[in-house]
């Protein structure tokens, strides 16, 4: 069963055992995160709220330019004026991944001027990340 999360004009469904409290972060207005397991796999879920100073596509490629791997398509967004899906591998130490490498998935999305960014995480050698379609097609803008 999933848990329905909210926060500063989104929303999404969270897998049971992933749990989501309030996040404050430089440059963002809002958001939360959401830690928890699929499996015996670590998983984390962030979702930040931003008005970003630049426009849409370049804030998209600030977001995209220090992954090590990154693929990105345009994806709809209910509530969203426009958004971008970025899949791929990122460099990071926060669920304690073989060489440090995190599958990666982030829904970019804009409504008026505000940015809302998702961000699903998990190690490549749990092979749990297409648990993650579930709670990036719940992502709703609701502002």
């Amino acid at each position: 069963m999933a848990d329905v999360t909210s926060g500063d004009g989104w929303q999404i469904e969270l897998p049971s055992g992933v749990i989501a409290k309030p996040l404050t972060a430089h440059a963002y207005l809002s958001g939360a995160i959401a830690r928890g397991y699929i499996g015996d796999a670590p998983v984390t879920i962030v979702v930040q709220v931003r008005e970003p100073a630049v426009g849409f596509n370049r804030w998209v490629d600030e977001v995209a330019a220090h992954w090590l791997e990154v693929s990105r398509r345009r994806t709809s967004v209910p509530g969203a004026a426009d958004a971008v899906r970025l899949d791929g591998l990122i460099e990071f130490d926060g669920l304690g991944a073989a060489d440090d490498r995190e599958c990666c998935t982030t829904i970019c999305a804009k409504q008026r001027r505000r940015g809302y960014v998702l961000t699903a995480r998990s190690r490549p050698e749990d092979a749990v990340h297409e648990s993650f379609e579930a709670v990036i097609a719940s992502f709703r803008v609701v502002s």
